[in-house]
């Protein structure tokens, strides 16, 4: 699944409206609804030193500094930093795969990536001109084929013969990275920057 937009995002939720239930100095509660229903509700309550965002979308419990409205304020725009705010998390949501999910497509460019490499390292050994070069090609597109699955992606890098590869070994590996955010995640920083946003605006059309 493709990770939300700005656009996207903000379709999602046009017909929301903000409902304050606490707005005592750090202790907040607001919802985000449309109308009530339940679709894409949201949640977004803090405390001294915390956020927690809860709904429909999941859950995420982020701590840094006192105000975390302050922390994760974007201004006119609906600016987000994923990587540096998932740094903060303290709980991540069991609905919606957390924060990160395995990604088959880098595992399979992982395996890819690696392969070249080592075709370039050894493009004057005799294995190049070799039929052996057939089989082995074979043999590194079954393992790209299997990282639709972690598990059984895991299992046979682990266990992969480098001397059954004929010399093709993995070693160093799991140095790339084979995560991505996931869709929820990267929609609840959205709706965290998004509300801080509605909350400033009303009260500043409360101010005035």
């Amino acid at each position: 699944m493709n990770h939300p937009t700005e656009q996207t995002f903000l379709s999602s939720v046009e017909n929301h409206s903000m409902e304050v239930h606490q707005d005592s100095g750090l202790f907040r509660h607001l919802t985000f609804s449309n109308n009530g229903s339940f679709n894409q509700m949201f949640h977004i309550t803090t405390w001294p030193g915390h956020l927690c965002i809860s709904g429909d979308m999941g859950c995420y419990v982020f701590s840094r500094i006192d105000d975390m409205f302050q922390f994760f304020r974007s201004g006119d725009e609906l600016a987000i930093n994923p990587g540096y705010w998932a740094e903060k998390v303290q709980a991540e949501s069991v609905f919606g795969g957390g924060v990160k999910e395995w990604d088959e497509l880098a595992a399979a460019d992982a395996v890819q990536h690696h392969f070249d490499e080592w075709l370039e390292a050894n493009a004057d050994e005799p294995i190049a001109e070799s039929e052996a070069m057939d089989e082995l090609h074979d043999m590194v597109d079954r393992l790209k084929s299997l990282a639709a699955e972690e598990t059984e992606f895991i299992a046979a890098v682990n266990n992969w013969d480098s001397e059954y590869a004929y010399g093709f070994g993995l070693v160093d590996f799991w140095e790339h990275r084979m995560e991505k955010y996931t869709y929820h995640y990267i929609w609840c920083c959205y709706a965290i920057a998004w509300a801080i946003q509605q909350y400033d605006r009303s009260k500043e059309a409360a101010a005035a």
